[in-house]
């Protein structure tokens, strides 16, 4: 049964009460019959007016309900369209779906390699910095050997700028040695067992027969047996002494007579030259 169906339905029931009540209003009463006649016509003027506008107020639901069936339909329409929108942008997003997830599975396979190759440059890295380190060790440990070897080449040359000084001194004075050696008739060949060096003494006693003369000067002057000396006084020249035998401090010469040139006394001067 529809709303049309209702409302009529309604309607009449509501006409069979009022017909049914007029009845027994008519029947109930049988005095003043023109008054109740009246009534009963002012009561059905009443009713049909009631009919009336139920029967307006049905084609009014009528209308309303036409029209809330055609906003239905076209909502209903609206609706089914959205639907299927609805179920294509859902196979659209299923599509998307299905798409992201391969591409996550793409990306997972993808960032599983890529972590894995960055574990194995990570231990490269490692390795490369144990590298450096060892490097770097080894070049503190070279930078200080050539550090250590600069300054032994330092040294060196300073040795050397010394040695080079102590030979240029030394060649400075060999060459002196040398004019010294010819001024006295010797040279770099002549043998030095006999040479006696350039000291000087003094006359501390005289022997038996002014033959053995005692002198200051021994053997920890450089004197040797065989070695002659000089004797004066002053600039008065006395003779020539061979020495026969030395001590530390003291030595003892005989005169030779071709050299006697005056008595020799105690504080004469000896020495082993007279320039």
């Amino acid at each position: 049964m529809n709303v049309i169906g209702k409302f009529l339905t309604i309607a009449i029931l509501v006409m069979s009460i009022i017909f049914l009540s007029t009845a027994f209003m008519v029947y109930s009463k049988h005095t003043n019959w023109e008054q109740k006649a009246k009534q009963a016509q002012a009561d059905l003027a009443n009713t049909r007016q009631e009919v009336e506008r139920y029967r307006n107020e049905v084609q009014q639901k009528q209308t309303q309900l036409a029209a809330e069936r055609a906003a239905r339909t076209s909502a209903l329409a609206a609706v089914e369209t959205r639907a299927r929108q609805y179920e294509q942008e859902s196979v659209q997003s299923r599509q998307v779906l299905d798409r992201l997830q391969e591409e996550s599975r793409v990306a997972v396979t993808s960032l599983a390699a890529a972590q894995q190759t960055m574990e194995n440059l990570k231990n490269e890295v490692d390795g490369l910095r144990s590298a450096v380190k060892s490097a770097h060790s080894e070049r503190d440990r070279m930078f200080q050997e050539v550090v250590d070897w600069k300054n032994k080449v330092t040294s060196a040359e300073s040795v050397v700028r010394r040695l080079e000084q102590q030979n240029d001194d030394l060649t400075t004075s060999l060459s002196r040695t040398k004019a010294v050696l010819r001024t006295r008739g010797l040279n770099e060949d002549t043998p030095l067992t006999n040479v006696a060096p350039l000291v000087k003494g003094r006359v501390l006693r005289i022997g038996e027969e002014g033959k053995l003369i005692e002198v200051s000067i021994g053997g920890d002057d450089g004197l040797q047996r065989n070695n002659t000396l000089e004797v004066y006084r002053g600039d008065n020249y006395l003779g020539r002494l061979r020495v026969t035998q030395t001590s530390s401090d003291r030595a003892v010469g005989m005169v030779l007579d071709g050299f006697r040139n005056g008595a020799i006394g105690v504080g004469d001067s000896v020495a082993t030259q007279i320039r």
